[in-house]
């Protein structure tokens, strides 16, 4: 792995790494990993490098943390498992960034974003009113895309695509220094609360997790 700068985020409840492969090539890459029977058919139905690359980056960094008896599949809601394994996995990748999140002891979802001003323009989309009137205005962007991030690990963790972002998943109010976010998903009088951690990389990406 000396070619492949593999770097660790502290969790108690398991294990986070993530690595950046855009500048492997594909061909070392391949030769890291050579994907299943069960992968091969999807790896070769990718057209994109990039693509690729994530797909092999998260086996890879799957590898590092459990080894390469253990193989990667997909239920119906297409959320990763660890085929046979007591193993919860989650994956996230972005611009040929790849983390990848394992435990056997509680599920640790993770979401990776580029930042971009793009999020302004559809803020409106998973944030309610409420929340948009507390959105930290220093850092703005970065804060904007911590909540992002955010509903998408509780989209992760629940699996399902179906859940409306405004109604049901929602953000305590934070401020901008704060390491620790509170949210939690609610529906038919169920509340479940988490508390979501980050990482901001080269001040350009940023992962978030819950605890």
């Amino acid at each position: 792995m000396s070619d492949i700068k593999l770097k660790e985020i502290p969790h108690k409840n398991g294990k986070i790494l993530y690595a950046d492969f855009k500048n492997i090539s594909l061909s070392v890459l391949e030769n890291k990993y050579n994907p299943s029977p069960l992968e091969e058919e999807y790896y070769n139905s990718l057209r994109n490098e990039g693509r690729k690359k994530e797909f092999l980056g998260a086996r890879i960094l799957k590898n590092e943390i459990i080894g390469e008896d253990y193989i990667i599949e997909y239920n119906s809601e297409r959320k990763p498992t660890i085929k046979n394994s007591d193993y919860k996995i989650y994956i996230s990748h972005t611009n040929q960034i790849v983390a990848v999140s394992i435990s056997k002891i509680k599920d640790i979802a993770i979401d990776m974003e580029k930042l971009s001003t793009r999020v302004e323009r559809v803020k409106h989309k998973f944030l309610s009113e409420l929340e948009l009137a507390f959105i930290p205005t220093n850092n703005y962007i970065l804060n904007l895309y911590k909540t992002w991030c955010i509903k998408e690990c509780l989209i992760k963790l629940y699996g399902k695509k179906s859940i409306d972002l405004t109604k049901e998943l929602f953000i305590n109010k934070f401020e901008d220094c704060d390491l620790e976010i509170n949210a939690y998903y609610s529906k038919l009088e169920k509340r479940t609360d988490f508390v979501f951690k980050y990482k901001l990389i080269e001040n350009e990406y940023l992962i978030v997790f819950n605890k």
